[in-house]
């Protein structure tokens, strides 16, 4: 089924990325880190302890936890993979999916951002 390519889901994908998903084609895999749409905690005012660091890394994984079995449920409808068995501090996720899946992960709600995921080079002087 195909996935609309809406300007709102395009918007979620970030750099060149839909640029290399268009000429891959919707067969190609590609690798992703997809940012889950966790609620964003209000700032603090003051240092926070060390304590209340932890604690505030155990809501965000907890709170991107409950959106993965969105996340799953469409990387199986297209062909794709969690690489990441639960979410970072970030409430991120590495996935392998078709550019299908990319796009249907964009347009969904659980999901606030998509990024390829690159290798990091050292820059050579």
């Amino acid at each position: 089924m195909p996935v609309p390519h809406t300007e709102t889901a395009v918007s979620k994908i970030g750099g060149q990325f839909p640029d290399r998903i268009q000429a891959g084609g919707d067969g190609c895999i590609f690798r992703a880190v997809v940012v889950l749409n966790v609620p964003a905690t209000p700032p603090r005012t003051q240092r926070i302890t060390p304590y209340q660091r932890a604690e505030r890394v155990r809501e965000v994984t907890a709170r991107a936890a409950e959106l993965l079995p969105d996340v799953d449920a469409l990387l199986q409808q297209h062909q794709g993979r969690r690489l990441s068995a639960t979410p970072d501090l970030f409430g991120a996720v590495v996935v392998e999916t078709t550019g299908a899946g990319i796009r249907a992960l964009a347009a969904s709600d659980a999901v606030r951002a998509i990024m390829e995921d690159q290798p990091v080079r050292l820059v050579s002087s």
